[in-house]
């Protein structure tokens, strides 16, 4: 808010206004920076090993259904706390899809954690 304020104290306008908006404005942007930070935590303790995007993901050279993983965007599998595992050959993009699809669940306010199964064969 601070930041906020000192940016509105710098347009100076030339009619005062109202102090109901500069409140409005001032908390308008407490929520965006508390919404940025979070986000940002987020990603952070996800532990993603690299960032990627759906949109970035070469669908072409795949045989990945891009439909499937729209909808799994969507974060609706976990819901019922469902785990996603991707399982195939090495270059086949699943580190892509999987950090894709995190951070797609991220952006919808839900918690994710990023794990490769090789640094999990304390489990096996």
């Amino acid at each position: 808010m601070a930041a906020a304020c000192e940016e509105l104290l710098g347009e100076r306008p030339r009619k005062a206004k109202d102090p109901v908006v500069w409140l409005e404005k001032l908390i308008e942007a407490e929520r965006v920076d508390r919404q940025v930070r979070s986000l940002n935590y987020q990603l952070r303790i996800a532990r993603f090993p690299i960032r990627r995007e759906l949109d970035s993901f070469e669908w072409a050279e795949s045989s990945v259904d891009q439909a499937t993983f729209e909808t799994l965007a969507e974060g609706h599998f976990t819901s019922q706390a469902h785990n996603l595992i991707l399982v195939g050959g090495t270059g086949t993009g699943k580190t892509h899809l999987a950090t894709a699809l995190g951070i797609a669940v991220i952006h919808r306010g839900q918690r994710v954690r990023f794990w490769f199964a090789s640094s999990m064969s304390w489990i096996w």
